[in-house]
């Protein structure tokens, strides 16, 4: 069982805490058309600078302002005052709209209390608190970090190493919960500790070569290991 074997569980947001039903994306550009291109290359900057480690909250968001800014042939400051003003508002309420807990979230958050287990939320995007706020999560989370105010998105491995650090714990004794494979998975194996990878369907598979540290489960089965039912 998950509750006999780590001291520390940390979950990525999006498709983790939250299933990802619909496009949220598709969502953002419905909700702020006049923003549709800044929003595309929103998601083309954050692609392009995933894994890259500029060490802070301030350089990540300068390289990344910079990047939209030269894809929509406009100044930094026009982006940045979107993001901070337009952007994140516009996210929060999507997120509130569309999206909402996964079920028996709220227990399995307690069931970790009980145990003693530390709970955490490790996102790429930031304002994390709000966020989860947004999709019903009020309380239960430990903690809260936002990769891009660390200064480097996933796979990049310093954030998280940082993460367990400030956990006082040793990677071994971490569990980490999220989506992706190849972002997720990816800190997860450079930093040591164990993974599991939320399936979106039954019948996804790991890839060959994931190792015993890896496993996958759909949210129902995580939360019945965690709350002992048997599935």
């Amino acid at each position: 069982m998950i509750t006999d074997r780590y001291k520390a569980v940390v979950f990525d947001f999006d498709g983790t805490l939250y299933p990802k039903t619909s496009s949220i994306a598709l969502h953002l550009v419905l909700s702020d058309l006049r923003h549709m291109r800044w929003l595309f290359y929103e998601r083309v900057s954050r692609k392009e600078l995933a894994g890259q480690d500029f060490q802070s909250e301030d350089k990540f968001y300068a390289a990344h302002f910079a990047k939209i800014a030269q894809l929509v042939d406009t100044s930094v400051e026009a982006v940045e005052s979107w993001y901070k003003n337009k952007y994140r508002q516009q996210m929060l309420k999507v997120l509130h709209k569309y999206y909402h807990k996964q079920e028996r979230v709220d227990l399995v958050l307690q069931k970790f209390n009980e145990c003693g287990i530390r709970t955490g939320c490790f996102s790429d995007y930031g304002d994390v608190h709000n966020r989860l706020k947004a999709i019903g999560i009020e309380s239960g989370i430990d903690y809260e970090w936002g990769a891009e105010e660390m200064g480097a998105l996933k796979p990049a491995a310093r954030p998280f190493a940082e993460i367990i650090k400030a956990l006082g714990v040793q990677p071994s004794e971490v569990l980490m919960v999220g989506d992706r494979i190849d972002t997720d998975g990816a800190v997860a194996r450079a930093v040591g500790t164990d993974f599991i990878y939320i399936k979106k369907n039954a019948q996804d598979e790991l890839p060959e070569g994931c190792g015993n540290n890896f496993k996958a489960m759909t949210w129902s089965e995580f939360a019945n290991d965690v709350l002992a039912i048997e599935n």
